[in-house]
C-alpha cells in the first residue's frame, strides 16, 4: 500500500530545499540502505507471511476464541459488578 510522501517544510524548520520528501511507509529510509540481497530477502519474508501465514491468521481469529482471556475478563466483570453492589454509592440507591 503506497501512501503519498508530504514535502517537507524546509524554509521553516531549517532543512535543505533538496530534502527527501517524508515517507510513511520508511521514516528512516532504511529501505535505501538494504543491499539487493537484503531487499531480496525482505520481499521473499514478506511475501511468505502475506501468502502463507495471513490466512490462517485471519482464519483463526474468525473462528477461535482467546478462551483464557475470555474467562479472566469474565471474572473480572464479575468482581467489579460485586465491588458495585457492595460500595455505599450504590446501596445508598
Amino acid at each position: 500500500m503506497a501512501t503519498a510522501a508530504t514535502p517537507m517544510k524546509s524554509a521553516a524548520k531549517g532543512i535543505s530545499a533538496d530534502a527527501k520528501p517524508f515517507d510513511w511507509e520508511d521514516p528512516f529510509f532504511l529501505d535505501d540502505q538494504l543491499t539487493e540481497e537484503e531487499i531480496a530477502i525482505r520481499d521473499a519474508a514478506r511475501d511468505y507471511c502475506q501468502d502463507k501465514l495471513m490466512p490462517r491468521v485471519l482464519e483463526a481469529n474468525r473462528h477461535e476464541w482467546p478462551m483464557g482471556l475470555c474467562r479472566r475478563l469474565w471474572d473480572f466483570l464479575a468482581e467489579v459488578a460485586e465491588q458495585r453492589r457492595q460500595s455505599p454509592a450504590h446501596l445508598s440507591r
